[in-house]
């Protein structure tokens, strides 16, 4: 009853849409699917980026690149899902611990708090096989196969039977 409320007083039908979906669905919802895709293009492009030797994303200096990047990666450490994505990625792991050990960083207490340290912990346990074998398919190209799954009258894109 709080959520239904909650999802009705979203301003931005977008945003109710993926949080419904994502509670309805769980794993299987197709916002889960492009999460977990747009990760791994992510990680992939920091790798390559880095390829070339340098320290940070822009070349040698710390930039707003890696400021943006940080609390969204934290927070997905926090649940323990990191190594999903950094598993084969030895340049991107090194940028993120780069990262971790600036003063700043560790000073901003960016990521989950201490108090939702567990918590975290305990939910990114709950999903990180489901991801990892999702990552698998996304990147055996079933991607879209797997989110057109989430739509119970056939995939959009077939037409509805």
């Amino acid at each position: 009853e709080k959520r239904a409320a909650h999802w009705a007083s979203q301003r931005v039908l977008d945003r109710a849409l993926r949080q419904i979906s994502c509670v309805e669905l769980g794993l299987d919802s197709p916002y889960v699917t492009r999460a977990i895709a747009s990760w791994d293009r992510t990680w992939k492009y920091i790798e390559d980026v880095l390829t070339d030797g340098r320290t940070w994303l822009m070349g040698e200096q710390f930039t707003l690149a890696e400021i943006c990047y940080a609390p969204f990666i934290a927070r997905i450490e926090g649940l323990k899902l990191l190594e999903i994505w950094l598993e084969g990625r030895s340049l991107a792991q090194d940028w993120w611990e780069r990262i971790m050990q600036r003063p700043s960083f560790a000073a901003s207490q960016v990521g989950p708090s201490k108090d939702e340290r567990a918590i975290y912990e305990r939910e990114g346990s709950k999903v990180a096989r489901g991801i990892a074998e999702r990552l698998v398919s996304i990147r055996a190209g079933r991607g879209l196969e797997m989110a057109l799954a989430a739509f119970p009258h056939g995939s959009p894109a077939q037409g509805a039977t």
